[in-house]
């Protein structure tokens, strides 16, 4: 019986990690004060919003870092959209290994 609590504690871990939940690094000021609505938002785990915060900002700057790390989420530079990035993690753990839909409507 232990066992299987240790099982759901882990699979509950692993969900609430992968769903945008806040678990990201702190919110950083923005220098343009319309982005930080963005960073906001991205670091409460709103994923899209990660995505657009990284494509408004200026190339080089701490916001677009912000974007891309999905709020610290992931590592930078992976080429990764953070709300793509996220579906495929729920997908994972929900034990899809392919999550297209024409994966899910073959079964």
């Amino acid at each position: 019986m232990r066992a299987r609590t240790a099982v759901v504690a882990v699979a509950a871990l692993i969900l609430a990690a992968c769903s945008g939940e806040p678990s990201g690094d702190d919110p950083i000021d923005a220098s343009d004060p319309e982005l930080q609505p963005l960073v906001d938002d991205c670091s409460e785990g709103d994923m899209e919003a990660c995505d657009e915060l990284y494509f408004s900002s200026e190339v080089g700057s701490a916001e677009e870092e912000y974007g891309d790390t999905c709020g610290g989420r992931q590592p930078a530079d992976t080429g990764e959209l953070c709300a793509e990035q996220s579906d495929d993690d729920a997908h994972q753990a929900a034990g899809d290994d392919d999550p297209s839909p024409s994966a899910r409507s073959a079964g």
